[in-house]
């Protein structure tokens, strides 16, 4: 969570609270078959991910991002 004042000119500081956040769903994805990926080409892999959930939306990203696959 973040606080930041404010200053507008015209009226009295103000105080914004917003959260900063990263999704790291990925990360979990990505970890436990990183060491079985390296060892094989891109080429060889086929990778379908069904789903319209976040962790579907995570391991797409992971694919296009880590394996250089296209959509």
């Amino acid at each position: 969570m973040i606080m930041r004042q404010k200053h507008d000119h015209a009226s009295r500081p103000q105080w914004l609270l917003y959260w900063k956040m990263d999704n790291t769903d990925w990360l979990g994805i990505l970890r436990p078959g990183w060491p079985h990926w390296v060892l094989r080409s891109v080429h060889d892999l086929t990778a379908i991910v069904v789903g319209i959930g976040g962790t579907s939306m995570a391991s797409s990203y992971v694919t296009r991002r880590n394996l250089s696959v296209r959509d």
